[in-house]
Formats: structure tokens, sequence, C-alpha cells
């Protein structure tokens, strides 16, 4: 019986196998190549079957290089549109709106591609699928059109306040999050200097009673805070306030990464 050295699964690889590679060693080894050597036929079947991973492999990349070509045509058609589209509606596909679809088929239909894949030059599908495809990448540049829209007729000041709103939110939970840190590995330390339980501390580490912070100044040319109020709460208590910075002095002497602090003013809030 004539024998063949081990081999291993390669589907990249545009012969279909190596032979002991190293680069191969780490690939999911076949069943075949569990002994040292095989026969012919084994050899024989093993190589067919790299050889079919190889071609699904290549109908994917096929399919995905479809699927970009396919929405690209369709983007730029729709862009040509755009202003026709009746946004008010639910969707690209609903009433007045199916007449611009149809112009934006015709307008694609005049391609190579769509000729040769999705329809021919009167807007006619070759399939079922193919009217599936299309629709779809309509679909898909419509509602992000949409959304543009929606977004650009907004209040400008509406939409100020909401990213301020937002950084806040984000800036609480930073602040509850280091402190909680903090406190978990210095609850002994903390609970001693102001003396309180740990349970009993460990209760108002929690975000409800963080402060606040809203920008105070900005940076020039930028919507950035360069120093912050920090907005504390008039209902904290100075025995909980004294917790807090007792935590806050913890995390700066332990802080590794020491960087430039921004001015935060102190305000108590009504």
């Amino acid at each position: 019986m004539e024998k063949y050295p081990q081999v291993q699964v390669s589907p990249i690889h545009p012969t279909g196998f190596r032979v002991n590679s190293p680069a191969n060693r780490r690939q999911q080894q076949h069943p075949l190549a569990s002994s040292e050597f095989i026969s012919r036929a084994e050899f024989d079947q093993f190589t067919q079957e790299l050889r079919q991973i190889a071609r699904s492999n290549s109908e994917v990349e096929a399919e995905s290089s479809d699927d970009n070509r396919r929405k690209d045509i369709v983007r730029d058609n729709i862009d040509i549109c755009e202003k026709k589209f009746d946004f008010t509606l639910g969707g690209i596909l609903q009433k007045t709106n199916k007449e611009v679809l149809q112009a934006v088929l015709l307008l694609s239909a005049q391609t190579a591609y769509f000729k040769q894949h999705i329809c021919n030059d009167k807007g006619e599908f070759k399939s079922k699928l193919r009217r599936k495809q299309f629709e779809s990448a309509c679909r898909g540049r419509y509602n992000t059109l949409k959304t543009a829209m929606i977004k650009s007729q907004r209040d400008f000041n509406v939409i100020q306040e909401e990213k301020v709103a937002k950084r806040v939110t984000a800036r609480v939970y930073r602040k509850w999050l280091k402190r909680a840190e903090i406190f978990g590995s210095f609850k002994d330390i903390i609970t001693q200097e102001v003396d309180a339980p740990v349970d009993e501390c460990k209760a108002f580490i929690i975000t409800e009673c963080m402060s606040d912070e809203e920008d105070d100044e900005l940076y020039e040319g930028s919507d950035a805070a360069a120093s912050f109020k920090v907005l504390t709460p008039s209902w904290r208590s100075d025995k909980l306030n004294k917790l807090f910075k007792i935590v806050d002095r913890i995390a700066s002497e332990n802080n590794t990464h020491q960087t430039e602090s921004k001015r935060r003013i102190i305000i108590l809030s009504q």
C-alpha cells in the first residue's frame, strides 16, 4: 500500500492543502489525519473534501462582493431621487414611494451589474429572490436617509440639551463606578475614618447619591468642557459628604495615571 505523509485542513490554500505546515497545525485536524500515514484512497478523498471547502469559501466571498456591489448601485441611484421620496410614510414600499422606487430600479437597470444579475433594462426581475434583494438594499438606504432627515429638522437647542444631559449622566455613572471600586478595595479604612458600619456606608454608594456635574467653561471652538460645576445635592448630610470626600481622597492617592484635573466649582444645589 502506498503511504502518504499526514496532511491537515487548509481551506485558504490555493492547492487545497499543505503538508506539515506550522500555520496549518492551528487548523482543526481532519479525522483522516489522526494517524501518521493514510492510504491513496483516503488521500484522494481528503483532497476532494479540501477543494470543496475552498469552493464554498469562494462562493461566500463572491456573494458578499455581489451584495456590496448591489447596495452601492442602489445607494447612488436613491440619492439621485432622494428629494422625491415621502419620508412621512412608514417605509419605502408604501404609497407614492413606489413610483420613486420604480424610477430607482430603472436607473439601476442601466448598469452592467443589474443587467447581468438582477433584471433587464426594463426593470423586469430575473427572479423573486432578485426582487427581494433589490428591495432590501433600497429599504436600508431609505431608512438611513429618513433618520438623517428627522435629525436635521429637530430644534438645535433641544439637540444640545440632550447632548448635555447625556454627558452629565455619563459623568455620574463614571463617578459612581470609581467610588464603588475604591470603597470595595479600602472599605475598612474608609469606614474607620467615617465612623460608620460598612453596610451603612455601602448603602449610599449608588448613582442616586452622586452629585451632578454641568459644563461650566468650554474649550475655545469646541463644545468640550474645560471646567465643571459640581452640583452637590442639598439633602446630603455632612456625614455623607464626608464619606465621599474620603473616598475621593483615597482614589486620588492611589491613582497611578495622574493627569491634569479639570477645574471644578462646588455648588450646593437646591
